[in-house]
């Protein structure tokens, strides 16, 4: 996933101030919190209000 985020800082996507590290970072996380959620709290809400790909 950095590696995308850095592919999309270089082609103007992403604004070059953007650590795509630190985003893939935050994004893992919150998917896994929505997983956890989900799961843990059997709320599939976290899926449902996810944008179909």
């Amino acid at each position: 996933m950095a590696g995308a985020a850095a592919e999309a800082v270089v082609i103007g996507e992403l604004a070059p101030a953007t650590d795509p590290e630190q985003l893939a970072f935050e994004v893992e996380a919150l998917t896994r919190i929505a997983d956890a959620y989900s799961l843990l709290l059997e709320e599939p809400a976290a899926y449902e209000t996810a944008p179909a790909p």
